[in-house]
């Protein structure tokens, strides 16, 4: 028998977003797996999990359409771009072990426009000059949002991964006995 945590990382409401937008699971790469996500489905969670950059899924960066990333203002609206580097496709994709195709949110990071630029270069193609100047990073979502906002509720994650490493280091609670707790 699996059991599955009801939550994995608790992300704030930002505003403009809804309770009903809202992902009930946030989960990084090592939680992408068909049963985990069929779970979720079941239970009828909305979730945004981050995907491994398997040399399967490397193929579908490649010819996807791809838009800088802007931000909005209240109304919606673009403004300025958010600065330069980051790029964002959509795409359905199927990994081998998954029963049916499922949204992908494809993220690219200029790696001279942005000094710490996150995500995994495609090792497929690192001979390729426009492509080895990228890092790129996949989401796999059942939520309706944009690819923006999914973008920006996964990054949130981020942050929940900071408040665990404040508990375990600055209150030394990774040493507690946890047997009898």
């Amino acid at each position: 028998m699996v059991v599955f945590s009801p939550t994995i990382c608790a992300y704030p409401r930002a505003k403009r977003r809804t309770e009903t937008t809202l992902a009930e699971e946030v989960a990084d790469s090592g939680f992408c797996e068909d049963g985990f996500l069929r779970h979720l489905e079941h239970q009828q969670l909305r979730y945004t999990v981050a995907l491994k950059m398997v040399r399967p899924l490397q193929h579908r960066p490649v010819s996807a359409t791809w838009w800088p990333l802007q931000d909005t203002d209240d109304a919606g609206k673009p403004t300025t771009k958010v600065p330069g580097g980051i790029e964002l496709c959509e795409f359905e994709y199927q990994s081998d072990s998954w029963d049916r195709p499922r949204r992908v949110i494809g993220i690219r990071q200029h790696i001279k426009l942005r000094d710490q630029a996150k995500g995994k270069n495609l090792s497929l193609f690192e001979d390729d000059p426009d492509l080895s100047q990228w890092r790129y990073g996949a989401i796999v979502t059942n939520l309706g949002l944009s690819a923006v906002e999914i973008w920006r509720l996964y990054r949130g994650r981020a942050d929940c991964e900071n408040h665990i490493k404040e508990l375990k280091y600055d209150f030394a609670l990774g040493t507690l006995a946890r047997q009898n707790f």
